[in-house]
């Protein structure tokens, strides 16, 4: 399966051996239900789409869906699983930091557990795009991870910047994950207007909608 070189991505493996082992969409989806229709949206790039549980759902609602991810095998599961559902997707093997669409492609961008495995500077790039990417007042659906000193994953990882921590074991090993603060968040969004921010249930993320 063909694969972006330099780029560590346990999931790929994951994908290859459990193509299906997502199934139900986040639970911020029923949100967009309503914010979707609300702000004239029709074109969706789900970011870091995996096995295109997104994109069924989103498909099946009638918007036209656009999905990139850095595992060939999650797309291969995507491409499959959107066939069966006839809906017709866009798929692209791609890294965060060049997406390979068009400036204002999208009304909104969708992107869950997938921004937070980078480098502070890829971050930053990775927005640049999506700002590139999505129209002008276009929305950002995503979660962060949480920025927790005493969360138990961060001690048996090793941190490479602040606030970034790369596993040692695992289906993650050697993959960067940064945990931001609240206030980390509302920075790299300041020219954003932040339309909903929460801590989810089990602490470990924020859930952000955004518009461009």
């Amino acid at each position: 399966m063909k694969k972006i070189a330099g780029k560590i991505n346990g999931w790929d493996t994951a994908y290859k051996k459990n193509p299906q082992q997502f199934t139900e969409p986040e639970k911020i989806c029923a949100l967009t239900d309503v914010l979707f229709p609300k702000y004239g949206v029709h074109r969706i790039l789900d970011l870091g789409c995996g096995n295109g549980r997104h994109l069924v759902y989103f498909g099946k609602a009638g918007y036209q869906v656009f999905g990139t991810d850095l595992s060939g095998w999650g797309l291969q599961a995507a491409n499959k699983w959107a066939s069966q559902e006839n809906i017709p997707s866009r798929l692209a093997l791609a890294d965060m930091q060049s997406i390979p669409f068009a400036e204002d492609s999208f009304d909104a961008i969708i992107s869950f557990k997938v921004i937070q495995h980078n480098l502070e500077v890829d971050i930053q790039a990775t927005f640049r795009e999506i700002e590139r990417v999505l129209r002008k007042d276009g929305l950002l659906v995503m979660d962060l991870l949480r920025y927790d000193p005493d969360f138990e994953r961060f001690k048996k990882s090793t941190m490479v910047e602040p606030h970034t921590f790369v596993p040692r074991s695992g289906l993650e090993k050697g993959m960067p994950h940064h945990a931001f603060t609240k206030a980390e968040v509302f920075e790299l969004l300041h020219t954003w207007n932040i339309k909903f921010f929460n801590t989810q249930p089990d602490k470990k993320h924020y859930t952000i909608v955004a518009q461009r």
